[in-house]
């Protein structure tokens, strides 16, 4: 017996065409409820025509010879009940009155791939007044209907998924990018997107860009990645970079100063480990004011950084944000003629873009489109 494929169409067939057969039957009792059933239609008469079977007899003795108003004579072969295949293979189609009767499209709704010889079992009860559900039919029927619902709730479905609202998302980003506008458009990605489990992950930029060649992380937030290969990198906020002093410091009272009035100065910064691009983009910033740094104490955060600044243990140079978690201890200074910028950066893999990370990108480049370039005047941030 061949499994029911086709539910969804027999829901509306059996819905429709039922009704369409109660509405029928109804329609012929109403006009004449005693009115007997049609009578069948005869046969075709298989007797020969008698001008025929004169012109047989004044035939020749040799081969039946057929005139253009007179069919050959019948034999046993042209009988439609013992039709022989033809000889491109297809059978001759019988009559009706010769095969067995069979469900019409008034008395089985149903397609044919859910007929009930394939069901195995009746669907329908039929008389000359109604037509109604057996119980297998409606069993058959409120299954087909759930099915239907289960499908409409699955087209939905992957239509949220295909615009990006549905699905999972890791997102990696560096602890400086939680000093710009990150931290609100995340927020309202969130209130936009309740569906989208969004999972958020802090990385130095150096292990982010290797969590988004793996497939760890889907999007990056990353600071001065530059070209990286397997991945698309665009800047999202250029900032200034900016010196911290201690409090104390003989330049703390200054609005601005040259790079080069650092050149005596000891030095806190982060590792090239950390971001060899934002390391180097330092160092050459330093080269510019004549001199490279003497880096005293390294330290992996900027929160550690400024820590340490602020105790006297050296000084150092940071990209504008960093000013958002001064305190009394330190200073953030305005660099003159400083003609390099720290960049902080979307990065993602661009050739397996899902329409989920699509959504996201769009958000994050208006957020930060809107939000303008950030700069440092009189020690805070716009």
């Amino acid at each position: 017996m061949r499994q029911l494929v086709s539910i969804p169409v027999f829901a509306l067939a059996a819905v429709l065409c039922v009704s369409g057969a109660f509405a029928q039957q109804q329609q012929q009792s109403s006009s004449d409820p005693y009115a007997p059933p049609p009578p069948p239609p005869q046969a075709p008469s298989t007797q020969p025509d008698k001008s025929c079977s004169a012109q047989a007899q004044r035939g020749s003795k040799g081969p039946w010879k057929t005139s253009n108003t007179c069919p050959p004579p019948s034999s046993p072969n042209d009988n439609p009940s013992t039709a022989q295949p033809t000889q491109n293979g297809d059978p001759q189609q019988k009559t009706d009155q010769q095969q067995p009767k069979k469900s019409t499209a008034d008395d089985n709704p149903f397609p044919e791939d859910i007929s009930e010889e394939a069901v195995g079992h009746p669907l329908l009860l039929r008389s000359s007044r109604h037509v109604r559900l057996t119980a297998a039919g409606e069993e058959l029927l409120k299954r087909a209907q759930q099915t239907l619902r289960k499908v409409a709730e699955d087209v939905h479905s992957t239509r949220r998924i295909g615009r990006g609202e549905v699905g999972t998302l890791t997102v990696g980003f560096i602890a400086s990018a939680m000093l710009t506008v990150l931290p609100r458009m995340l927020s309202e990605y969130r209130n936009r997107f309740p569906e989208v489990e969004l999972r958020l992950r802090e990385f130095y930029t150096s292990s982010l860009l290797r969590a988004l060649r793996d497939g760890t992380a889907d999007i990056g937030f990353t600071r001065d990645a530059g070209a990286e290969e397997a991945l698309h990198t665009e800047t999202l906020l250029p900032e200034p970079y900016i010196a911290v002093v201690s409090a104390q410091h003989p330049l703390a009272q200054k609005p601005a100063i040259q790079v080069s009035d650092l050149r005596t100065e000891p030095f806190v910064l982060f590792s090239p480990e950390v971001g060899q691009n934002a390391w180097e983009k330092v160092m050459r910033l330093c080269h510019q004011g004549g001199f490279r740094p003497k880096i005293m104490q390294e330290a992996p955060h900027w929160l550690t950084i400024m820590r340490l600044v602020g105790t006297g243990l050296g000084v150092t140079i940071a990209p504008a944000c960093v000013e958002k978690i001064a305190d009394q201890e330190v200073r953030c200074i305005k660099l003159r003629n400083a003609k390099i910028f720290s960049h902080l950066e979307l990065a993602y893999r661009d050739e397996t873009l899902t329409s989920l990370e699509e959504t996201f990108l769009t958000l994050a480049r208006k957020t930060f489109r809107h939000a303008g370039p950030f700069s440092a005047v009189n020690g805070r941030a716009e």
